[in-house]
């Protein structure tokens, strides 16, 4: 009986960790496709001054492939390309 009811409390201490790494997951989901908004909207800046002259990126591979990051909690998707 008493090892029931430390298994019940572990069991219940485990479902707060996993609430509380779900909504930190979510906060961090969030903030994520906030700083890719930004900086999608910097790089177009960037892409039409005339201050700024256009160069090719060197920073990745020679891939053709986007790099796609799709959030799990919630149906929303980003999509970071090397082509922009």
């Amino acid at each position: 009986m008493e090892e029931n009811s430390a298994l019940r409390a572990e069991n219940s201490e485990l479902f707060g960790v996993r609430d509380s790494l779900l909504r930190d997951q979510e906060l961090l989901s969030r903030e994520n496709e906030r700083l890719l908004k930004k900086l999608e909207d910097v790089n177009s800046v960037c892409v039409r001054s005339p201050i700024i002259p256009a160069r090719p990126t060197y920073s990745g591979s020679n891939d053709t492939e986007a790099n796609i990051w799709t959030n799990p909690v919630s149906s929303s998707a980003s999509v970071v390309s090397g082509d922009s």
